[in-house]
């Protein structure tokens, strides 16, 4: 039976996940992990990352390194910041995506950081404005479309049977 993480890390939006943990339940073992219990000897098949403020998660070295080690051989996936995340960690290089850490969807003053911080994460990647992006076997999308992100998860992880 296939297996993956939600990670959980210090005030990330679980609720962005939830419709992914609620289709995957009782199809495909799904485990939510705590930043802090991430190592780069972890084993599983995909990866979901949801978003909310991730600071402590684009900084996580073991984190960054489980994400490259998916990436080649399962399914990466994304909400909202988790994107962001992702990219931190290089896995959005050469490939297309889409989040909200952008001026049309963080316009206030307070977040000319985070979008400073973000368009150096993204460096190399192609933003598309869409609800959901799949790129080979990564998916990024936006935290309203938190359901079209879990049927995509569960789709694509039917589809290559990992």
């Amino acid at each position: 039976m296939m297996n993956g993480y939600i990670i959980k890390y210090p005030d990330c939006i679980m609720d962005e996940v939830l419709p992914t943990e609620e289709m995957l339940s009782g199809k495909i073992l799904i485990e939510t992990i705590d930043l802090e219990n991430v190592s780069r000897d972890l084993q599983c098949d995909f990866l979901v990352i949801p978003g909310g403020s991730c600071d402590a998660a684009v900084i996580h070295k073991e984190l960054h390194h489980l994400i490259q080690k998916v990436k080649k051989t399962g399914l990466l996936a994304g909400i909202c910041n988790g994107a962001l995340v992702l990219a931190s960690a290089g896995a959005l290089k050469g490939e297309k995506c889409t989040h909200t850490a952008v001026p049309k969807y963080a316009p206030l003053p307070e977040f000319k950081e985070l979008l400073k911080a973000a368009d150096e994460y993204f460096i190399g990647s192609e933003y598309v404005d869409e609800d959901v992006v799949i790129s080979n076997n990564i998916i990024t999308a936006k935290p309203h479309a938190a359901k079209k992100f879990a049927e995509l998860i569960l789709s694509m992880l039917e589809q290559k049977n990992l």
